[in-house]
């Protein structure tokens, strides 16, 4: 597993004022279950855990909370505690906070950080509908306007238009670490093409940056994404070979003088395997490949070994940007193939994903697909491209609107992408079937009272 540090419990208390949740990873079991009855909390603690993990001050002052801590594979410790008003503080204090960062690491002194708001900006988030989602972008959260804050400050109140800055700087301490234990949240809303994303490089709190495409559904993005990404691939390709190919004569040469042992049976069988891959890339990507090298299997010679192993090391190196790539877009099609029964879906880089009916092969649109199969896709796609290694994902009901036989399925397909990409997950969910048996990697929310009723 990843050698980052790890979340290994999440706890949060006061949910709702009422409700106390702690989650706790088993051993090295990759993932945990939720469930519980509607209204203990299973939304909102997926959703405290992935705004206190980066840090997100001004969504995590809207949640129902009185204090969250993870605690990491190290022994660190991250907090974020709702302070009580201050009774000696007046209405006009621009620098207060009402939320209480702390983190602790291992053999160091705990850090603590609270985050200074402009008044005006706090009036904002408590009067409005507008939450940040840009280092000047702000977005109404009734109707989805976006406006600038230059325009909220014309908008309602002229003493505020010379009020302070509209971000939030990050603790240096706080911010490196949170760069280092990344999650990935995965909620119910997964069919939408209006999707957040969050700019890594960003250092103030709760802004990220936005891509709006509203024409298109999720799904086209999806696809749209996949082509980016291979022929990203294909540019690095070109590069590599460009670079290799000028200089292959003189290292021929040099190849030849060396007096290094080569061995035939291992360089053919390297070969073998080359080829393989190159068999398979084909089915996905229209790259211009060299031709394939036919060496006689008797080549013996010095010259011929230095020859053979050097071509068959440098297309290595030139296939090298495709592996990964190739692997996620394979496991994909595997896992999405095997739940549909009478469509089939390809991916390539000139029309990204691509279902076809089976009985005639006619291509189906992918907005005609069913929010079921929209769902699989879509969710097992997140999972494979936009997660990072050591990272925790986040999943909210992912039930929705799959069969019964997906839904049992779910959990044994999320482990095999787990362990390629190397992820942890906690999963939200009201369904038997997602646990499907699994008792022992879930977790209950709620009273004992709740759990009897």
């Amino acid at each position: 597993m990843n050698s980052k540090k790890l979340l290994v419990e999440a706890t949060v208390k006061g949910l709702f004022g009422k409700y106390d949740h702690s989650v706790t990873f088993k051993d090295d079991s990759r993932f945990v279950i939720l469930y519980g009855q509607n209204g203990v909390g299973k939304t909102k603690l997926l959703e405290i855990i992935h705004h206190l993990s980066r840090l997100d001050y001004t969504r995590l002052s809207q949640m129902p909370f009185t204090r969250a801590t993870l605690k990491y594979s190290d022994g660190s410790t991250l907090t974020a505690a709702r302070q009580a008003p201050d009774p000696n503080e007046s209405e006009e204090d621009t620098g207060s906070y009402d939320i209480l960062f702390r983190l602790c690491k291992p053999d160091t002194e705990p850090i603590e950080w609270g985050p200074e708001l402009s008044e005006f900006h706090e009036f904002l988030i408590r009067e409005t509908t507008y939450l940040p989602i840009g280092t000047d972008l702000w977005q109404d959260t009734s109707d989805g306007e976006v406006v600038t804050y230059s325009d909220l400050t014309r908008r309602y109140h002229r003493p505020y238009i010379r009020m302070g800055q509209p971000c939030i700087e990050i603790h240096e301490s706080f911010r490196d670490f949170c760069y280092d234990t990344p999650t990935y949240f995965i909620n119910t809303q997964r069919l939408s093409a209006l999707q957040t994303y969050t700019d890594r490089s960003e250092t103030h709190i709760g802004f990220n940056s936005v891509r709006r495409q509203q024409a298109a559904t999720r799904i086209r993005e999806l696809s749209e994404t996949i082509k980016e990404q291979l022929n990203k691939a294909q540019t690095e390709h070109s590069r590599l070979s460009q670079q290799k190919d000028r200089s292959f004569p003189s290292r021929v040469l040099q190849a030849v003088d060396s007096d290094t042992p080569r061995d035939p049976n291992e360089i053919q069988s390297r070969y073998a395997e080359q080829n393989k891959f190159r068999d398979r890339l084909a089915q996905i990507v229209s790259v211009e490949l060299p031709e394939e090298l036919a060496p006689s299997n008797n080549v013996s010679k010095d010259w011929e070994l230095a020859l053979f192993d050097l071509y068959v090391r440098d297309a290595n190196e030139k296939l090298e940007p495709f592996r990964s790539l190739l692997k996620r877009i394979e496991l994909l099609q595997n896992l999405v193939n095997d739940r549909l029964e009478t469509k089939v879906l390809s991916i390539t880089d000139t029309m990204g994903l691509i279902v076809k009916r089976t009985d005639d092969g006619e291509i189906i649109d992918l907005d005609s697909l069913s929010s079921g199969e929209q769902h699989e896709i879509i969710l097992l796609f997140d999972l494979l491209f936009n997660v990072e290694p050591g990272a925790t994902v986040l999943i909210d009901e992912p039930e929705i609107s799959l069969h019964i036989a997906w839904q049992l399925a779910f959990i044994p397909d999320v482990v095999k992408i787990a362990e390629d990409v190397d992820f942890r997950f906690i999963v939200a969910t009201h369904s038997p079937q997602i646990i499907n048996g699994m008792w022992s990697t879930t977790v209950r929310l709620g009273t004992s009272e709740e759990a009897s009723a």
